[in-house]
């Protein structure tokens, strides 16, 4: 007997079927290439962070020198100053944008050559921190004298949200007495 051939009848498939599927394809290319090109370069050794910068840990080397440009701008250390001898106890002041405080405070780090924490505290708003003006700040480090004569002073922006876009550091060398 004659069999019939069998008709596979398949309904067309409307705009917004098809614009989904686009939508799903343009996603999924997206995230290819991103994963594809779009992550740092591996590096089998880590570079030591370079004296008197600006940076944002994630930033690219072409948006650090962008940002060290711009020091002037967010933060002004008056004492003590770069490559200055400090001894303990070691008073900070400076002034810096209400930006980078949270709750009136922002976190500073003394270290040794080899980045390891000597000292830390928070500076304190010496006025109101809730503008985008300058605000005076204050802050004593104690710490014991390490047997290197060089050091480094790090003032951190406040980073309350935790992400990493938002981390800032200003860092410059110190001579222990």
């Amino acid at each position: 007997m004659f069999n019939e051939p069998e008709v596979n009848i398949r309904a067309p498939i409307s705009f917004q079927q098809e614009s989904n599927n686009m939508r799903y394809l343009i996603f999924f290319l997206t995230l290819l290439f991103t994963a594809c090109n779009g992550g740092p370069p591996s590096s089998s050794h880590e570079e030591q962070p370079s004296a008197d910068t600006l940076a944002n840990p994630a930033a690219s080397p072409e948006r650090d020198t962008a940002e060290k440009e711009r020091i002037g701008n967010l933060l002004k250390v008056e004492k003590p100053l770069p490559n200055q001898n400090v001894a303990s106890p070691l008073g900070i002041e400076g002034r810096a944008r209400g930006y980078w405080f949270f709750e009136g405070s922002f976190p500073v780090t003394l270290l040794d050559k080899d980045y390891k924490t000597l000292a830390t505290g928070n500076a304190e708003a010496q006025g109101n921190w809730m503008t985008e003006d300058f605000v005076p700040f204050r802050l004593t480090l104690e710490f014991e004298s390490p047997g290197d004569e060089r050091g480094y002073l790090r003032f951190e922006k406040a980073n309350p949200s935790g992400l990493p876009e938002n981390d800032r550091e200003f860092r410059f060398p110190v001579i222990f007495r």
